[in-house]
């Protein structure tokens, strides 16, 4: 899946091929882009190597958004920390145990954080570092 490539001023999402049940479309002003992979059964592994297609990344629009609710994650992917536009991210319903150092580690724009039905036992010191200004952990 593929929006409007190649327009200036449009979203821009990356060849999402390998991730057949995702979808990427435009968010809020038009500029950056929601990541819906929800209910993909997607690991630590695949859930990485799809945040990976939005990071250092000049033909892809920033990422404001991302759905990985109800998938197969044992952890918070490392690339969470490079995503310095990420607004809300939605990590309910996997296996999370455990948020290591540094998870978090970015600009104030993460405002939502979904974390409900994980298994969370241990929160790392660190685990949000910078300026965070979370309006809400559910």
């Amino acid at each position: 899946i593929v929006c409007s490539l190649g327009v200036d001023g449009q979203v821009n999402c990356p060849s999402l091929t390998g991730f057949n049940t995702c979808g990427c479309s435009a968010d809020g002003g038009g500029r950056t882009i929601y990541v819906d992979c929800g209910n993909a059964q997607l690991g630590d592994v695949k859930a990485s190597e799809l945040l990976q297609l939005f990071i250092n990344n000049p033909n892809v629009s920033p990422l404001s958004s991302v759905y990985l609710a109800y998938n197969q994650l044992t952890k918070m992917p490392d690339e969470i920390a490079q995503l310095d536009q990420l607004a809300t991210a939605y990590f309910h319903g996997n296996n999370i145990q455990s948020i290591q150092a540094n998870a978090f580690n970015f600009s104030p724009t993460l405002k939502t954080l979904y974390l409900s039905s994980n298994s969370i036992s241990n929160i790392e010191p660190g685990a949000f570092n910078g300026t965070i200004l979370l309006k809400s952990i559910i």
